[in-house]
């Protein structure tokens, strides 16, 4: 009788083998193919039309110049590398003061314009996420221009806010 059990049951795994873990099937073609041919052409493509789109789209409606409270505050911390009032957002700063050494207009245009490559690459962001979430183009461009268009989001895109940077 122990030997049929014996028979019957299934041969020990290697050492080696049960300590190897089970490759996640989304990792297991990571470094192998060129990035075009996992994403697709057609999702590279409106990913990179929609980021251009959103930053001429912002770049067009820009601030061209200094505007009343805040924003004045963050472009005039921005132009001497100083904070603004609590909590300062040092980062923001920072990223705005390297934006005034692009030339492009004044110092208030230049900041403002950081604003418009974050919120264009927030519109981005949300292209890439929804991609992820649902695998399908539609609903990730649909998302993508419906972030895009939105009051509250343009306006941030617009004006030196740090609050474009949100997503």
């Amino acid at each position: 009788m122990n030997r049929s059990l014996k028979n019957n049951s299934p041969p020990k795994a290697r050492m080696s083998e049960s300590r190897s873990k089970p490759v996640d099937p989304a990792l297991a073609g990571v470094g192998k193919k060129p990035l075009i041919d996992r994403i697709g052409r057609a999702r590279l493509l409106a990913g990179a039309v929609l980021g251009v789109t959103a930053l001429v789209l912002y770049t067009i409606t820009l601030a061209p110049d200094i505007l009343a409270h805040d924003v004045a505050d963050w472009q005039g911390s921005a132009a001497v590398l100083g904070l603004s009032h609590n909590p300062g957002s040092p980062v923001y700063i920072f990223l705005a003061w390297l934006f005034t050494l692009v030339p492009l207009g004044g110092i208030a245009e230049r900041v403002n314009f950081l604003s418009a490559v974050v919120g264009a690459a927030g519109v981005l962001a949300i292209y890439i996420f929804i991609l992820m979430l649902f695998d399908h183009l539609l609903p990730a461009i649909i998302g993508s221009i419906s972030l895009m268009v939105a009051a509250q989001w343009w306006s941030y895109a617009s004006l030196a806010q740090p609050y474009s940077g949100v997503v």
